[in-house]
């Protein structure tokens, strides 16, 4: 199954709208550290995460790189190329080998055309998305690095941490995750040291393997507090 059904911005639809959708949709295949598309490419595609994972990143002009998320199986980007072909925003590449499925803007006129209400329900759900990223995004902003670095690591295991006999791996380094909290990878480093030295987290090469997720949720929480 797709999970087509979960995704947020088709929430509102009914399964008859969403089972018209599934047959316009395209899946779709890519090996790790494969660039699906880049940073101000034409705009004119959602993809959903069927298995995987990939970030959402953006270079500067100085060459430098600033991961915004990671996401993994039902998540979706790129969701503004359904309504408009502007360029994109950022860049997104597979940290894993990843299957996607692909609605175009041309999928969703072709919906639209049968069902005109289909796009307000849309919209409406695609709004109510902006506000949650939007309240998410502002306060990360006022927490320190530790924190955002906790906060970026659980949120990279619930999504696309793969279990393990030794615990949960998760395809990220501490390059991506200063880039994702916007610090120093120096930095970014001596805060895994210190989850490490608690227990909390092990660092292999471009992974990091949790041993218990719940543990480290709860010094999550104790940052927190």
């Amino acid at each position: 199954m797709d999970g087509l059904e979960k995704v947020s911005i088709f929430a509102k639809l009914s399964k008859q709208h969403v089972e018209n959708l599934r047959k316009l949709a395209k899946k779709e295949k890519f090996n790790k550290d494969t660039t699906i598309f880049f940073q101000d490419d034409r705009s004119d595609a959602l993809y959903v995460v069927i298995s995987g994972a990939v970030k959402v990143f953006q270079t500067a002009d100085d060459g430098k790189e600033r991961v915004l998320n990671t996401l993994g199986a039902g998540e979706i980007f790129g969701e503004l190329g359904l309504l408009d072909a502007s360029g994109r925003s950022a860049s997104v590449a597979t940290l894993e080998p990843t299957e996607v499925l692909t609605i175009t803007n041309e999928d969703l006129r072709a919906l639209v055309k049968a069902s005109p209400e289909v796009l307000w329900l849309i919209v409406e759900a695609l709004c109510e998305r902006v506000r949650q990223l939007s309240t998410e995004t502002l306060d990360l902003s006022f927490r320190d690095v530790p924190y955002r670095i906790l906060r970026v690591l659980i949120t990279a295991t619930t999504k696309h941490g793969q279990v393990t006999d030794s615990g949960t791996l998760v395809s990220i380094d501490a390059k991506t995750l200063a880039a994702s909290v916007n610090c120093g990878v120096d930095q970014a480093m001596r805060v895994l040291r210190r989850l490490g030295e608690r227990g909390l987290l092990r660092v292999d090469e471009r992974h990091v393997i949790v041993p218990d997720v719940p543990a480290l949720t709860r010094a999550l929480e104790y940052e927190e507090s």
